[in-house]
């Protein structure tokens, strides 16, 4: 039982050694030596150790480590837990192939700090300037609003590279493209760059979905990256996933009454939802996943926090888009939105 709880919710150690002796005195000693202000961090595989591994123990044996709610405290500084076979790495360009496998393998992965502090204020100066100069001049098709009344429930900006050169300077160029190309394993073609936001109190959940499922592709090669603007969590609406879900091709979808989100997995199943690995994220983490990999995320609970994210889509360049069955699925869908007084 204390293996099953810790495999599905990750224990955060350090820079991955190899451990020959399934034994929890051999964790204490590989503990002791980890350095002070760690750089790299992995989630190490459960399967690793003894039936009678816990959390617990190691917590005994090296005091810097304490079970938080949703993290792991390492040197004064609170990590994320996430799924045990998911690697977290901050220098991602230095382990470009352990990245794409484990990201072939679970179908998403998650890098902190992609944004350092600096950058994500930059990103939210710039996403206020577009908020308040340039989506009210925009077409009603490229705003959604909880609330068309009330023009702080924006929930979701579809294209915003398109109308604003910083954001396609975001969009087309840089390590955003770079990391895709890794993850692809080959070149990539960027379609579009998003601004998703759950206001307080009112933000709908997502159904799950798979993004594939609305890209029309042959293969289904795409990756979505979410890149987390403040701090997610369960309160306010994190991403859900189901873990290899990936490499189990695509599951029915059907319509849903969710702005934003208008085709959902018909079939969820309690089985699922038992399934999900729950994703928290604070502000300049980046979680990426595959256009095959099923998640979803609850609604926003909380009565003042918003839920604030970009998301940037790319394509492997080899991956053929049905153009026309893409535009009539979007020019039905804005139709749809413009009658719900959603648009």
């Amino acid at each position: 039982g204390n293996q099953r709880d810790a495999l599905a919710q990750g224990i955060v150690l350090g820079p991955r050694r190899r451990l020959h002796h399934h034994t929890e005195p051999a964790i204490g000693q590989y503990a002791r030596q980890w350095p002070t202000g760690i750089e790299t961090l992995f989630l190490v595989d459960t399967a690793m150790f003894h039936d009678n591994f816990s959390k617990a123990s190691i917590s005994q044996q090296y005091q810097n480590i304490r079970p938080l709610h949703k993290g792991i405290r390492l040197e004064g500084q609170i990590w994320p837990c996430y799924n045990s076979t998911v690697e977290v790495s901050m220098n991602w360009r230095d382990r470009k192939a352990e990245l794409r496998e484990t990201f072939q393998e679970a179908g998403y992965v998650v890098i902190p700090q992609f944004l350092k502090s600096k950058e994500v204020q930059e990103v939210r100066q710039n996403l206020n300037r577009f908020v308040h100069e340039v989506a009210p001049t925009l077409p009603r098709e490229e705003v959604y609003y909880e609330d068309r009344g009330d023009h702080s429930t924006i929930k979701q900006i579809p294209r915003l590279q398109v109308h604003d050169e910083y954001f396609h300077q975001w969009h087309d160029q840089g390590r955003c493209r770079d990391l895709a190309e890794v993850l692809l394993d080959g070149p990539v073609l960027p379609w579009t760059m998003q601004y998703f936001n759950k206001p307080p109190g009112i933000g709908e959940p997502t159904p799950a979905h798979q993004d594939g499922y609305y890209f029309k592709l042959t293969p289904c090669e795409g990756v979505t990256m979410w890149l987390a603007l403040e701090d997610v969590d369960e309160e306010n609406g994190c991403i859900r996933y189901i873990q290899g879900s990936n490499r189990r091709g695509m599951r029915p979808h059907g319509s849903t009454d969710t702005l934003g989100f208008s085709q959902g997995i018909t079939d969820y199943c309690d089985t699922d939802t038992a399934n999900e690995v729950v994703l928290p994220a604070g502000p300049g983490d980046l979680i990426v996943h595959h256009a095959l990999t099923i998640h979803r995320a609850d609604g926003n609970r909380s009565a003042k926090r918003t839920r604030q994210a970009l998301g940037f889509i790319y394509f492997a360049e080899h991956a053929k888009e049905d153009v026309e069955a893409q535009q009539a699925y979007q020019d039905r869908l804005a139709q749809e939105r413009i009658k719900a007084g959603k648009l």
